[in-house]
């Protein structure tokens, strides 16, 4: 219902219990659907194919567990939303999701197992008494007819560089 809009994909493996983790995800400008270099306006009322690429990962979904695809016009606060909020109808008949599945013997029996680094763990986070306060702060100016967020994952790591 707007020429510019976005189709947000989530892959995620269900657990018995209904808790889940995100395998992957995959985010399309639905103006660039037919190229990243010359965007197309969508026309409201006119449906279009599209094909939403997931990022590379590996994953076995164990017996027992469930696939769940989560689709969405937005996915804030990995992607800035699209200019103007739009609705987005998606034809479930036509929907398909392909899955790489290897067949066979695992090519791998038993997970690697990985020397410590010399430098020691960097994803470690710091202490309580060490590390800021998660921020996420939400501001509106009513009158001024805008808002703000604020975010602060709360963690300082460093890299390689220092950084």
């Amino acid at each position: 219902s707007t020429p510019v809009a976005y189709l947000s994909a989530k892959l995620c493996d269900v657990f018995p219990d209904g808790t889940s983790a995100l395998v992957t995800r995959g985010l399309l400008n639905l103006a660039h659907r037919s190229s990243s270099v010359a965007p197309e306006p969508l026309v409201p009322g006119k449906p279009v194919p599209v094909e939403v690429e997931l990022e590379a990962t590996s994953w076995v979904f164990e017996p027992g567990h469930r696939v769940r695809l989560s689709l969405a016009g937005a996915d804030w606060p990995n992607v800035w939303p699209p200019p103007a909020p739009g609705k987005l109808t998606i034809d479930s008949r036509r929907l398909t999701l392909s899955l790489p599945r290897l067949e066979g013997e695992a090519p791998i029996s038993e997970a690697p197992v990985f020397a410590p680094s010399p430098r020691g763990d960097p994803h470690t986070a710091p202490t309580s008494d060490e590390q800021p306060a998660v921020l996420w702060r939400v501001e509106r100016d009513v009158l001024g007819r805008e808002t703000e967020a604020f975010i602060s994952h709360g963690a300082v790591y460093e890299g390689e560089l220092g950084a």
